[in-house]
């Protein structure tokens, strides 16, 4: 894999330097506070996909609408700015579609699954907890692993190798990343951001979303980093497939969930819900996210292993294993 910075890897893979040019153009005029709906419209029909997956989105069953919306300027005004900047910034991440070689290698669809279940989660606790922007926690959800796919998209068969060599040790990704590159994949979508010049407050969340250490002296900061941090935790779907340090995550989610103000009940309808609500999304982006059966296997694969994992961590904190070794010796010296 190429050495040097993540700043250094972004500003060498030329065609990540900027947003496609259809999305920046949309993303100008969104961000302009004179332009109208009709401004904002006219942008956005000139990108045909772009087109059908907001009209798709604004008559699903997330809006809630009696009629069918059929015009791309009242989309604009029934889905508001900021679900518009969303399905924008989604349309880009998951469009950055992998070749057969790496599809081989690695299974894509458990990515995009993850993103988005991760953004859901973001949303829901942003919105409970009161956040400003519940859009802009679910875009930084999005974005939170997009150092992954940029790594598998442009370092193949050896970034696939380091992940497989992750999950053979049962070690953390970013751990073997940070070990065998020097760098990791929060700072690798931190660079992305910051290239692209999305706000300050996504670029931090991104790349400190695995550091539950680190603490920001900006408050927004550090609640949009909050945010997204519990909500990768309480993914369902998730990447490593298995937890290494089940009494780690226990803690890190009732930490975070603590200085968001939430309770377990809360957390726990969160994690319930999270799988189907990033399905549901799925299909309204057309997105590819796998069989439902493998889907529901994995789940279930990975809530077991938290399961056991738990129920091994209390075993030794009752001191279980270390009575059940005196108790074989003493039985060892009895027969002997």
């Amino acid at each position: 894999m190429t050495p040097g910075t993540p700043r250094e890897i972004i500003e060498g893979i030329h065609e990540l330097g900027s947003l496609p040019q259809s999305l920046s153009a949309v993303l100008k005029v969104v961000n302009n506070p004179h332009a109208g709906a009709k401004e904002i419209a006219e942008v956005i029909s000139r990108d045909i996909s772009l087109t059908t997956r907001l009209l798709k989105m604004v008559n699903s069953s997330h809006y809630m609408r009696k009629g069918r919306v059929t015009k791309v300027s009242e989309a604009v005004i029934v889905m508001g700015l900021e679900s518009i900047k969303t399905l924008i910034l989604g349309s880009t991440i998951f469009g950055m579609t992998p070749d057969e070689e790496l599809l081989k290698m690695m299974d894509i669809r458990r990515i995009w699954r993850h993103l988005l279940e991760v953004a859901q989660n973001a949303r829901i606790i942003a919105e409970l907890i009161g956040y400003r922007e519940p859009e802009e926690a679910f875009v930084t959800g999005i974005l939170h692993d997009v150092g992954i796919v940029i790594l598998l998209l442009h370092f193949k068969k050896d970034y696939a190798e380091l992940v497989a060599k992750a999950r053979r040790n049962r070690q953390e990704l970013v751990v073997v990343e940070q070990d065998t590159l020097g760098y990791n994949h929060a700072e690798i979508g931190a660079e992305l951001i910051t290239a692209w010049r999305l706000p300050k407050s996504l670029a931090y969340a991104v790349r400190n979303h695995h550091n539950s250490e680190d603490t920001s002296t900006n408050p927004t900061e550090e609640k949009l980093c909050d945010i997204v941090s519990l909500a990768d935790r309480l993914a369902v779907g998730s990447l490593e497939i298995f937890q290494t340090d089940i009494a780690r995550l226990a803690r890190e989610i009732k930490s975070m969930a603590r200085n968001l103000k939430l309770d377990h009940t809360e957390t726990g309808k969160i994690r319930r819900d999270s799988l189907s609500r990033s399905l549901e999304m799925a299909a309204y982006l057309e997105l590819d996210v796998g069989d439902v059966i493998e889907i529901i296997s994995d789940a279930n694969a990975y809530l077991a292993d938290l399961y056991f994992g738990l129920e091994q961590t209390y075993l030794e904190m009752q001191g279980y294993y270390e009575n059940t070794e005196v108790s074989r010796a003493s039985e060892k010296t009895v027969t002997g």
